[in-house]
């Protein structure tokens, strides 16, 4: 009884902690660069779907990004572990939304049926490891197979390589592609 109190300041940094701004350029200074590009697809937002499995992130997984669709983040070079977000909130049955999806040109997802894994309403995340990045750029391909692929969250963790005038140091992202809490990308 005396945590619930507090527990909309809880949510409330938990949502905080995910990327929810928009990226597009009518968001940036003249002649800046975007560091995230979320190209094509369109947004859902399922806010009345209780999502197994979220661990305190439901209303990341209530909302997504879906269409034919890319993403392109500029990080720092080094070696990362990418983590790509589902739940599956609109199908009630397996086979009706396959897709795939690669990371910088490399396919690591050939086919993926979130339903015929866990079912509806329930989170699935894929993590990849050791992705490299060489040129500043993440770039991640959504392929579709039958219907649209979709996603609802973007986690990159790791080791920013060491520069000549900064050591090699942590880094960690997330971007909310649905924007349950913002505009998403």
């Amino acid at each position: 009884w005396r945590t619930r109190v507090i527990s909309p300041n809880l949510m409330a940094l938990a949502e905080a902690g995910w990327s929810q701004e928009g990226w597009g350029a009518e968001n940036r200074p003249a002649g800046v660069a975007p560091d995230l590009a979320g190209l094509g697809g369109q947004r859902a937002d399922y806010a009345n779907n209780p999502i197994a499995q979220a661990a305190g992130n439901e209303r990341l997984y209530q909302t997504c990004r879906y269409g034919d669709m890319a993403y392109s983040l500029q990080i720092p070079n080094g070696t990362y572990d990418v983590t790509l977000c589902f739940a599956e909130v609109h199908y009630e049955a397996p086979g009706k939304r396959v897709f795939g999806a690669k990371i910088n040109g490399r396919t690591v997802i050939d086919r993926l049926d979130v339903f015929a894994e866990v079912g509806k309403n329930q989170a699935l995340n894929r993590t990849f490891k050791g992705i490299e990045v060489k040129d500043g750029r993440l770039q991640i391909e959504f392929l579709p197979i039958v219907e649209f692929p979709f996603v609802a969250g973007i986690v990159v963790d790791g080791q920013a390589a060491a520069s000549a005038e900064a050591a090699a140091h942590p880094y960690r992202r997330q971007i909310d592609c649905g924007g349950a809490g913002g505009n998403g990308i």
